[in-house]
Order: structure tokens, then sequence, then C-alpha cells
């Protein structure tokens, strides 16, 4: 499994209500029709701790996960000119983005305690 991370701000001038709704249902869409996605969440972000333990200033708004069984699912579906365009032409602009991609050291998943 690897899983790409989306950290994002909305620009200024787009409806931030409008976005959540659309991000709920035709966002949760889009981003679960590639082949080999498993799993998408998207996160606000609350709050951010430094380096130095103490609260920071939160530089982005949203991160939205989404899981592919491989890395070349996962290459497949992001790196095209189709995907490319279509998040230049989103009508919900950012005003910061950053996208990473990983593949896990170590997963664990606690059923009980």
């Amino acid at each position: 499994m690897v899983k790409m991370t989306v950290l994002y701000t909305l620009a200024d001038d787009m409806d931030y209500d409008a976005f959540i709704e659309w991000r709920k249902v035709e966002g949760e869409a889009e981003n679960t029709a590639d082949p080999g996605v498993i799993k998408t969440d998207c996160y606000t972000i609350k709050r951010i701790i430094d380096n130095d333990l103490n609260e920071a200033e939160v530089e982005y708004q949203f991160i939205t996960e989404i899981y592919y069984e491989t890395m070349q699912d996962l290459e497949n579906a992001f790196f095209n000119e189709k995907t490319f365009e279509s998040l230049r032409n989103t009508p919900w602009k950012t005003s910061k983005r950053i996208f990473t991609i990983a593949e896990p050291l170590t997963e664990t998943i606690v059923i009980e305690k």
C-alpha cells in the first residue's frame, strides 16, 4: 500500500462552506474513481506543534490522504496530463498546496485495547 497526502489551503476568494459540501460528495467520488484506490480521507488541520513542541501557525487548512494498492496504481492515476489538467482547472483554487507520496515502513492496526 502507498499513500498520497495533499496539504492545501483554499484561496481567499473561495467559499469555504461550499467547498466542504463539494468535498464530502463530489470530491470524495473523484478521489475514489481511480483504479487501485483503497481508501481516501479528508481532514481539517486544527493545530500544529513545531519541533520545539510549541504551538505553531497552521499553514494549511486541509489534508487529503489517498491510499493505493501499489505505487504503480498511484503513478498511473496521478502522473498523467488528464489529472494535471483537472488539478489546474479545478473550480476550487488553492493559495498553497503540496503533494507527498509515501510507502509505509510499518503498519499497525489496533482493534481493541
